[in-house]
C-alpha cells in the first residue's frame, strides 16, 4: 500500500503490469497505469520536437567595442536574460504538455471509460458551473468538467501522475515488502 491513503496497489494476476486504484476528493475511481522509462523518454522527445526552444540567434547581441575581443563579436544567447526567459516558458509550457499526456496515457476512470460519458454523467453539474463561471471558449466540456469537478482536490492531478511515474513515497510495509524479494527470512 502507498503512502498516500487514497491509493491502493492492485497487482495484477494476468502479467500485465500493476494498476493503482486511486479515489479523488470528488469520489470518482481512478486506475493507474505505471509508466515506464521508456514510454516518457518518448514522451519527452516528442514534446521537444512540438516545442523547440527559442532560436538563440535572435538573442545574440553585439557585445561593446570595449569588451569584444573582435569586431562584430556577439554575446551568447544564454547570457541575455529575455534568452533565459523564453527558454523557461518553453520549458515550463513542455513540462505541463508532458504531464498531461502522462495523465491521457496512465489514468482511466472505469466508471466513464469515454470522454463522452464522463460528460453525459456530469452534464447537470457543467450546467451549473457554466451559469455561475466564465470558460475559455476553447475549453471542451470533458476539460472543465475533469478540472473543475473531478480532479476537485487540490493533489489530485499531481498524485496522480506522481503515481504513473511511479514517485509516491512508500510505506514502511512496502518498503519491508520489497526487501522480503531479496531477504526470504525477514
Amino acid at each position: 500500500m502507498v503512502a498516500d491513503k487514497n491509493i491502493i496497489k492492485a497487482d495484477s494476476v494476468d502479467g500485465r503490469p500493476s494498476v493503482f486504484v486511486y479515489e479523488a476528493a470528488s469520489g470518482v475511481i481512478f486506475h493507474i497505469q505505471p509508466v515506464n522509462v521508456a514510454t516518457l523518454q518518448a514522451m519527452n522527445v516528442k514534446a521537444a520536437n512540438e516545442l523547440p526552444p527559442p532560436d538563440k540567434t535572435l538573442y545574440e547581441v553585439e557585445d561593446p567595442e570595449d569588451v569584444a575581443f573582435t569586431p562584430g563579436q556577439k554575446s551568447r544567447a544564454e547570457d541575455n536574460p529575455e534568452y533565459i526567459k523564453a527558454f523557461n516558458a518553453v520549458l515550463k509550457e513542455r513540462n505541463r504538455l508532458i504531464s498531461r499526456r502522462v495523465f491521457e496515457y496512465a489514468a482511466s476512470m472505469p466508471k466513464y471509460p469515454t470522454k463522452a460519458s464522463l460528460v453525459e454523467a456530469f452534464k447537470p453539474q457543467l450546467e451549473r458551473l457554466k451559469e455561475i463561471s466564465t470558460f475559455n471558449e476553447n475549453d471542451e466540456d470533458y476539460d472543465i468538467i475533469l478540472i473543475n469537478l473531478v480532479l476537485s482536490g487540490a493533489k489530485d492531478y499531481d498524485t496522480i501522475i506522481s503515481t504513473a511515474l511511479q514517485q509516491t513515497t512508500l510505506a514502511p510495509a512496502e518498503v519491508a515488502q520489497g526487501v522480503k524479494m531479496f531477504r526470504v527470512n525477514l
